[in-house]
């Protein structure tokens, strides 16, 4: 797997360190570099981007900003000479952040736990397409409930526990949806969010930040989008 890549940067110098370091790690590519933020946003929503090499303090638009003009993000490695936006990152669910002057070490640290991330997910993707169609059994209290996977619309967690939403009723089973989704459930069962897996057989309508399902909106979540993204991709 090779991880294509652009550098966000109004300083001509980090482009040089990020090329350079880019450079000794085979499973990256650097294809394009950017010294302003509009440019880059339009090179992203045309092109196949995994990753990005971001700055935060820029002219015209700070990289947070630019995060929020992308639907659907590649994964983010911030480079900054500023501590104080680390707490921000989070909410972007960025996968490094990086002092200038960077360090190859934590570069290359930040860049593998980005690829090992893709990899996982392209991993369980392949998983979910193998799995076979069978009924579910599930325990429920102290029964073993059997259900048919055609009546399942969408489940959604409850603790420890999740809620089937069939056509004319619900029920409740003792398993999460972690559980569900890697032990359980055949192939057309996606998880959208942390709190939803759905039947894509009732899928109705699908957006970047939700679905509808047998007339029902839910969310999708933000860690969930480029995997749904590709798997709409394949039909």
């Amino acid at each position: 797997m090779i991880l294509k890549a652009i550098s966000i940067d109004d300083e001509p110098r980090a482009h040089h360190v990020i090329e350079h370091f880019s450079s000794k790690i085979d499973e990256l590519e650097l294809v394009a570099s950017f010294t302003s933020p509009l440019k880059a946003v339009s090179y992203i929503k045309e092109h196949r981007v995994d990753l990005l090499f971001l700055d935060i303090n820029m002219p015209d638009m700070d990289g947070m900003s630019l995060l929020n003009t992308i639907n659907n993000k590649p994964a983010v490695i911030f480079t900054t000479a500023y501590e104080e936006y680390a707490v921000e990152s989070y909410d972007h669910e960025a996968a490094g952040y990086l002092l200038k002057p960077i360090e190859f070490p934590k570069f290359y640290k930040a860049v593998m736990r980005v690829l090992d991330q893709e990899k996982s997910s392209a991993s369980l993707s392949q998983e979910t397409i193998n799995k076979p169609v069978t009924s579910l059994l599930l325990k429920s209290g102290t029964k073993l409930l059997s259900f048919n996977p055609n009546d399942v619309r969408h489940i959604q967690a409850s603790g420890n526990y999740s809620e089937l939403y069939l056509k004319e009723e619900k029920a409740i089973v003792d398993h999460t949806l972690s559980e569900l989704i890697e032990e359980h459930l055949p192939d057309r069962f996606i998880r959208v969010h942390r709190s939803y897996i759905i039947n894509m057989d009732y899928l109705q309508e699908y957006e970047t930040h939700r679905v509808k399902v047998d007339g029902i909106a839910l969310p999708i979540g933000k860690t969930y989008r480029k995997k749904i993204k590709s798997y709409m991709a394949s039909f």
